[in-house]
């Protein structure tokens, strides 16, 4: 019996090890196709969270002590040390202070009772409602940092949640199933439009977007020879883009590089900006998104507030596969770096997954030459999202 005992405790100090290696030695990452879960968060009350996770070999569900006061404060707390004014995207030798509180005390509250359940996932799908909807996940913090420093450099060494898992996002939102529609990426090519004219008499002021040019133009590039079509100033208007939408074949990648802004007092709030002309104002809702029809394998929505839930969801409905968006600004080297690295990963290896893809894609950033982008304001605000398997 005595044996018998010591290798029960044997083997749970074992699995308690490899969850905890999972967390201070993400490394090893694998990525194998059943490595991936989903986790569907649903709010019971004020004061618990049920979380159904859905892992290839079983699914489970976890109730969470998870008070919505306590949650939203510390996500407020998290999102104003995160998002950037203009001044911060110019690069600054001290970032500003991000809140390792705040991310702790979300992960301990929302994913550290999951852990156990998650041992041997790489790969996280997640889906929220309410408030949770909009939490980047992948700047909660594991641990708090042992030694806080306002200097860039020091944030690429924090135990992010995104250095144990891959982490997208899955929306509830139906597409409809078109006879193009298949299980596999399509042979298609890249639909592009960017830097359009904007009229003068619009809410607010905006600037030209030389950059968005050369985005396209590396995401053509990044297709090795596929077709490409681009469509830049007064040419990358919302009329031709919904003709273009009706009409074009399967597409690789549909992208837009512009501006997007929220607008009050519309149902769905959050707008891309193109040029105007031919009956249409240039400013594309989420609403005229959903009476489109195509087929595109990745939407790259490469504009402020593109990743609205509104408007991403829209896109899906419309016949993206998967909507790679911005929560908030960025600086537009990056994403155009993020954007045409991504898809020239996923050309180069067909069965390699989109959310694989950014996450290489993210960390050779925040591990590279210029240690600012370590800081989360430069890469938590790009967003994958999918449809619901």
């Amino acid at each position: 019996m005595r044996l018998f005992l010591s290798l029960i405790l044997l083997i749970l100090s074992i699995n308690e090890s490899a969850v905890s290696r999972d967390i201070e030695n993400p490394s090893t990452l694998r990525f194998t196709p059943f490595s991936k879960a989903t986790l569907a968060f649903e709010r019971v009350d004020q004061h618990s969270i049920s979380v159904t996770i859905t892992r290839p070999d079983r699914t489970a569900q976890i109730d969470l002590a998870a008070s919505e006061t306590v949650i939203d404060k510390l996500k407020g707390r998290l999102l104003d040390s995160l998002q950037p004014n203009v001044t911060m995207l110019d690069l600054p030798v001290d970032v500003p202070r991000f809140d390792v509180e705040a991310a702790h005390s979300l992960f301990k509250i929302l994913v550290q009772p999951l852990m156990q359940e998650l041992h041997g996932i790489d790969r996280l799908a997640i889906s929220a409602d309410g408030t949770l909807s909009t939490l980047p996940f992948d700047v909660l913090l594991t641990a708090l940092p042992s030694l806080e420093q306002a200097k860039a450099e020091a944030y690429q060494t924090y135990p992010w949640l995104r250095k144990v898992f891959a982490i997208s996002r899955l929306t509830k939102t139906t597409r409809p199933r078109l006879p193009t529609h298949t299980a596999t990426r399509s042979n298609g090519g890249l639909l592009g439009f960017g830097n359009p004219v904007i009229a003068d008499d619009v809410l607010q002021p905006v600037a030209a977007l030389p950059d968005a040019n050369l985005e396209l133009a590396l995401l053509r590039m990044s297709l090795h020879g596929r077709p490409g079509t681009i469509a830049v100033g007064a040419h990358a208007s919302e009329a031709r883009l919904k003709k273009a939408l009706t009409t074009t074949d399967p597409l690789a990648v549909l992208a837009l590089a512009t501006h997007g802004t929220r607008v009050s007092g519309r149902k769905d709030d959050a707008v891309l900006m193109l040029s105007e002309g031919d009956g249409e104002d240039g400013y594309l809702t989420a609403e005229e998104v959903r009476t489109l029809r195509f087929r595109a394998d990745l939407v790259i929505l490469s504009a402020c507030d593109s990743g609205a839930e509104t408007l991403v969801n829209a896109f899906i409905e419309a016949g993206g596969e998967q909507v790679l968006a911005l929560r908030w600004p960025v600086l537009s080297h990056v994403a155009r770096q993020v954007s045409s690295d991504v898809v020239a990963m996923t050309q180069n290896d067909v069965a390699l997954p989109h959310d694989v893809a950014l996450w290489r894609t993210l960390d050779q950033m925040m591990s590279g030459a210029s240690p600012q982008l370590g800081h989360p304001m430069f890469w938590a605000p790009f967003v994958l999202t999918s449809a619901t398997v």
